[in-house]
């Protein structure tokens, strides 16, 4: 089975390093049905709120055992760049996150290819990030 996942985190405060997050995200797979999930998920930074979507997507489909590849757009380009081996510098602690991401899907043994998009294409992805916060 084929998938592809769209996230998007927000903070509300993006200037503070304890900040309330929500992620977002659309899980699409090769038969057309949707899952979406919108989640508070605790005090830390937007890049980590974008960790932390993808990372939650990712699980969300590994409980589906037909699972070969996912497909991962996400609106932080920086994050994209570190998951396609670009040289970026990220926080420790959004860099620890994505290195268990990488090793989960390792571990898996699943195809995945990382792609960036904008939020202004996918708006209903960045609204369910931002709800997670407001309920």
């Amino acid at each position: 089975m084929k998938y592809r996942l769209y996230v998007s985190g927000f903070c509300n405060n993006t200037r503070n390093l304890q900040s309330s997050m929500g992620i977002g995200g659309v899980i699409l797979n090769d038969r057309g049905e949707e899952k979406v999930f919108s989640e508070m998920i605790g005090k830390g930074t937007i890049m980590e709120a974008h960790c932390y979507a993808i990372l939650h997507g990712i699980n969300e489909i590994l409980n589906d055992k037909t699972a070969k590849f996912i497909n991962v757009y996400s609106t932080n380009l920086l994050i994209i760049d570190y998951l396609n081996k670009k040289n970026v510098k990220l926080p420790m602690k959004a860099e620890a996150l994505l290195e268990k991401i990488l090793e989960i899907l390792d571990t898996a043994k699943i195809s995945i290819k990382y792609e960036y998009f904008e939020v202004n294409d996918y708006v209903y992805v960045r609204n369910l990030a931002e709800e997670a916060i407001k309920v």
